[in-house]
């Protein structure tokens, strides 16, 4: 135990001190009476003179001008948006690929979708959430209780004016609030769950208060519930000896507390704080050069909408924004735009719960456009060529979003670049573009975990807009031990294993084993080819080491040359894997063709490959493209047994080469239309 408490940093361990007083005093209190003392600070004043003070993003007068914005610049999204609140006004939703429905009694919010477990009531403290029975996860309930369902359904109000959406807003809170009395239940045991809470309803508060449709005995009930959510929040900051996005998230529910209802005591305080705490996590949890620290690429993506919303609002309600923040946002978003695919997808990498700070448009988890689009308005910088306005931009922005768009910019993408701090490499040339992951396993130098995976010098690749190397997903977190740790082990990435056991330790569900920042050796672009050299280091079972080399080159022709060199002594067994999207794939010897696009392992006498395709035993060729969902797909082993060192090469191309072969004195041709080309490659030696 002391251990551990050395780990943290004074200032944390003053506030778990403090906080643990508070927790002994509140549980001595008497729960009624801290309600009796929030009631008596709320004071609602009229819908007209709420408007007039508006620190928030909607706001009524602009009402009439939002709609029309959104009919001539998105037509569609009308008719979206009321088909989809009128399918959750049926009861029916979608969590975490599970069907599930609008709770109908106070049981519902505390029960498991998947498996119909019932989370305890008791108080939030004694529930021990991790280690339930097989394949309950919390994260689902947790999903439900976030409301974020509530999004559409307000929006459907907003636009039509039509009060079931309304009556349908004010029955779903005013059972949750039956239902969930402070410090009891599974949804008060994460302080980010109420956070994001304190989100979904401030939208909804504002949605409906476009018109004068909530009694006032239930505009009380709500804001003393939200009262209760910021202190709660307030109280219990998720401090840790390395901070994530869960610190973020608590700030920016104390941040939305305070500008989305000014007019409750408190309010500034709340939401100078909130600014204050999430602008210097900002700083802390991300990289010099932009990337989150948490070895995500969906992780980033939330962090960075997280904290653009809390610029947005900084600048509406006055509260000065720290400028380095504001710096490393724009950072961030580079990154995104650096490593996202032309569909908006990110690469993968890491942990990906398909998480939203808000869903105010039709999209997946993982799509980095409306981040890298609101960050290129909010910091004025140049927008992508290829990037549209997203409809995120009219609900954050109002009606002069278009306006603020046309201004921007436009700038070419596509290119080579690297961000080294953050161990990101990006190469495209012709069509292709491969991400390249040199980062860290997670949190942080000297590994730690985290939301990373076992992936150090993983790859990520697509050919003409067409993702090839694919990443594994997630799948699970506390709901599937075997699931989660198969999902971020080494097989389940685009890189290689020795011995079959993974070269860094899985501790528990987000703790890794101590590893090494991968090294890169070289990082080089054109004329006429790209190249990146990187290297790491594993553990073996026996206790020794190997160093895993790979270097990536890629022509100006869009043709890459994946070259893994093993270095080490002994005789192993080593796999490199290459996860392959669905669909059909024709395989000819070391060839394997997936429409135009063809992959070619030149492999030795002492190397077999193999297709595996959803294997229930080793639990390889299976990807995971949203959290809860597990789908079978082809992964490629290579396996070669015998004395390290060794190496191993594969071509990516989706031109039509005539040959591929390996010389004698170590080059690879390369025999296409205009001839042949020759990589010379260097001696698989340690120095090479």
């Amino acid at each position: 135990m002391i251990d551990r408490v050395r780990r943290y940093p004074p200032e944390v361990i003053v506030d778990k001190i403090a906080r643990r007083v508070r927790e002994t005093l509140r549980r001595a209190a008497d729960v009624s009476a801290i309600g009796e003392g929030l009631g008596a600070t709320i004071s609602i004043p009229p819908v007209d003179q709420r408007a007039a003070r508006s620190m928030f993003h909607l706001d009524p007068l602009r009402r009439d001008a939002m709609v029309e914005t959104l009919a001539r610049h998105w037509p569609p999204e009308r008719r979206r948006v009321v088909e989809a609140a009128d399918e959750i006004m049926a009861g029916r939703l979608h969590v975490l690929g599970h069907a599930a429905r609008i709770p109908a009694d106070a049981s519902d919010w505390h029960r498991d979708p998947a498996t119909g477990f019932q989370w305890p009531d008791g108080p939030a403290r004694g529930i021990d959430y991790l280690n339930v029975e097989p394949k309950v996860d919390v994260k689902r309930v947790w999903e439900i209780n976030r409301q974020q369902w509530l999004f559409p359904v307000g929006q459907a109000f907003w636009l039509t004016g039509d009060r079931r959406y309304a009556d349908a807003t004010v029955a779903c809170v005013s059972s949750w609030i039956d239902a969930n009395p402070l410090g009891r239940g599974v949804n008060w045991a994460m302080p980010m769950e109420a956070a994001l809470r304190l989100v979904s309803w401030s939208w909804a508060f504002h949605f409906l208060s476009v018109e004068d449709v909530v009694r006032p005995e239930m505009q009380a009930v709500w804001l003393r519930s939200i009262l209760e959510h910021a202190r709660f929040v307030g109280e219990n900051l998720e401090y840790t000896p390395r901070n994530g996005n869960h610190l973020v998230a608590d700030a920016l529910g104390l941040l939305y507390a305070g500008a989305a209802f000014p007019w409750l005591d408190g309010a500034d305080a709340r939401r100078r704080r909130g600014v204050d705490i999430l602008s210097r996590a900002i700083v802390e949890q991300t990289y010099a050069d932009g990337l989150d620290y948490e070895g995500s690429s969906a992780y980033h993506r939330f962090v960075g909408e997280m904290a653009i919303d809390a610029l947005f609002l900084a600048r509406l309600s006055g509260t000065p924004f720290d400028r380095d923040a504001a710096t490393r946002i724009q950072a961030m978003s580079r990154v995104s735009d650096a490593m996202m695919w032309p569909d908006g997808h990110g690469p993968g990498f890491g942990d990906d719960d398909s998480g939203f700070v808000w869903r105010l448009g039709e999209r997946s988890a993982d799509d980095h456009r409306p981040f890298v689009a609101l960050a290129s308005i909010a910091l004025g910088t140049t927008r992508p060529a290829d990037l549209t306005m997203p409809v995120e931009a009219l609900w954050l922005l109002g009606p002069t979003a278009p306006d603020l768009w046309s201004a921007l910019i436009e700038s070419p993408r596509g290119t080579s670049v690297a961000f080294p701090r953050s161990g990101l490499y990006v190469v495209a040339s012709r069509g292709t573009r491969i991400v390249i992951d040199a980062s860290p396993l997670g949190m942080g130098d000297g590994g730690y975990g985290g939301h990373g995976h076992l992936d150090a010098l993983n790859v990520a690749l697509s050919i003409g807009g067409r993702r090839i190397l694919l990443d594994s997903g997630t799948y699970a977190y506390t709901g599937d031990e075997g699931w989660r740790n198969a999902l971020r082990g080494e097989a389940a990435h685009n890189t290689i294993r020795v011995d079959g056991v993974d070269s860094v330790a899985q501790i528990d569900t987000w703790r890794l084993g101590e590893s090494r920042r991968p090294f890169v050796r070289a990082w080089m672009n054109g004329p006429g080819r790209d190249l990146f050299v990187g290297e790491k280091t594993g553990s073996l079972p026996d206790g020794g080491t190997f160093r895993h080399r790979r270097r990536i080159y890629l022509d100006d022709r869009g043709c890459a040359l994946i070259v893994d060199d093993i270095l080490g002594a002994g005789h192993h067994v080593v796999e490199r894997f290459f996860q392959l999207p669905a669909g059909d794939m024709r395989r000819d010897g070391v060839r394997f063709v997936l429409d135009d696009v063809t992959l070619i392992c030149l492999s030795s006498d002492s190397t077999t490959l193999n297709v595996v395709v959803g294997d229930p035993r080793s639990r390889v060729g299976w990807r995971s493209p949203a959290y809860g969902v597990l789908v079978a797909t082809p992964t490629i082993v290579e396996r070669y047994e015998g004395s390290l060192p060794t190496r191993l090469v594969a071509l990516i191309t989706g031109e039509r080469v005539t040959e591929v072969r390996l010389t004698d004195d170590g080059a690879v041709e390369i025999e296409r239309s205009g001839g042949v080309d020759v990589i010379s490659l260097p001696p698989l030696t340690e120095t090479a």
